[in-house]
C-alpha cells in the first residue's frame, strides 16, 4: 500500500445521483493521518447499518455492505504497518439533508416526527463524529480493526453524548418501538467466514 492509498479521503467515481450520495456514509475519516513509515494510524469508513440485511435498494445495499468489507480488507493489508481500519454506522442520522427533507431545522427538528415518528430517535452528525474521535483516542483501537461498530454501542462503551447532551440509541429504539426491523449485528462468527480456517493469509506466497 503506497502513499496514494494512505492519503485518500473519499471514494471517487460515485455519481452525484447515486442512492445515499447526499448522506455522509461514503465519507472516510482518516485519523492520524495513517503513516506507514511511523507504523500507526486509523482509517474509519462510515456506512449504514452494522448487519448484512438487505437495505431495500440494490445499489444502495451494495455500497453499504461493500464499505464494511472494505474496512475489513484494509485492516488485513495494513496490519503489518500497525494501521487499523474499521467501519462505523450512525443510527437515524439527522443530517442537513434529512432536516431539509422533513422541512425542519435543527432548532425545531422534533416537528419532523409528524412526517416520520421514528425521527424522534435521530442523532446529529456530531454523535457519529464523536464516536470516531473516541475510537481515535483509544490506545487499544487496533483490537477493533476490520469490524463494523454502531454509534450507539460506541456511546455505551466510551460515554460520549450528542451535541445536545442526549445519548440516542437507535438499537434500543428499534428493539422497543419497531422490532420488526431488528437485525443481527455482525459478530465474530460472521467474520470467521472471511478467513481461512488455518488462519493463513493469501498473499505473494499464496498456495506455497
Amino acid at each position: 500500500m503506497g502513499p496514494a492509498f494512505l492519503g485518500k479521503r473519499s471514494i471517487k467515481g460515485i455519481p452525484d445521483d447515486a442512492p445515499g450520495h447526499r448522506y455522509p456514509h461514503y465519507h472516510r475519516e482518516v485519523c492520524g493521518p495513517p503513516d506507514a513509515s511511523k507504523k500507526q494510524g486509523l482509517i474509519v469508513e462510515i456506512t449504514d447499518g452494522d448487519g448484512y440485511f438487505y437495505r431495500g435498494q440494490l445499489f444502495y445495499d451494495l455500497v453499504k455492505t461493500t464499505i464494511i468489507r472494505l474496512a475489513y480488507n484494509m485492516a488485513q493489508d495494513l496490519e503489518p504497518h500497525n494501521i487499523g481500519a474499521l467501519a462505523v454506522t450512525p443510527g437515524f442520522l439527522r443530517s442537513e439533508a434529512m432536516l431539509e427533507h422533513f422541512g425542519v431545522t435543527e432548532n425545531n427538528w422534533k416537528d419532523g416526527t409528524a412526517v416520520d415518528p421514528n425521527f424522534i430517535a435521530s442523532e446529529t452528525p456530531w454523535f457519529v463524529g464523536r464516536a470516531v474521535a473516541a475510537l481515535a483516542a483509544d490506545p487499544n483501537v487496533f483490537e477493533k480493526r476490520g469490524k463494523v461498530f454502531s454509534s450507539w454501542n460506541l456511546s455505551d462503551e466510551y460515554g460520549f453524548t450528542d451535541q445536545n447532551g442526549a445519548r440516542p440509541h437507535w438499537g434500543n429504539y428499534v428493539k422497543t418501538t419497531i422490532p420488526e426491523y431488528m437485525h443481527k449485528p455482525l459478530d465474530d462468527e460472521f467474520y470467521s467466514y472471511w478467513k481461512l480456517i488455518s488462519g493463513k493469509k493469501i498473499g505473494a506466497d499464496a498456495w506455497g
